[in-house]
């Protein structure tokens, strides 16, 4: 899990960031089997994500995104929960050559 502090040189609405976030996927319509759908789950909840309640989203290999508000220093924050063994290097180890196949590159 990771603290985001982003500074932007353009005013950046929250809502504009969870509408981003959201509709990211650019895996999409390529029926990649360890790539979860969406890749990125964005709570709304101040709570969330948790660790113990989100870390294995997608089994393990989707993305957390929530508590994004304003930054009274900078322009926003927000937090990220991935799972460090399973989307990290393993996972996407898998997931790359999965991609390298469906592109004929294997």
């Amino acid at each position: 899990m990771i603290s985001v502090f982003l500074k932007t040189v353009n005013e950046v609405d929250v809502e504009d960031l969870y509408s981003l976030l959201q509709s990211f996927n650019p895996l999409e319509n390529l029926n990649l089997p360890t790539a979860p759908i969406p890749p990125i789950k964005v709570f709304r909840m101040p709570d969330r994500p948790q660790t113990s309640r989100d870390v294995y989203y997608g089994n393990g290999m989707g993305i957390c995104v929530g508590r994004i508000r304003k930054c009274d220093v900078l322009t926003l924050k927000y937090v990220v929960l991935g799972h460090n063994t399973i989307r990290g290097g393993a996972g996407m180890g898998v997931l790359n050559a999965e991609l390298l196949k469906v592109r004929g590159v294997l």
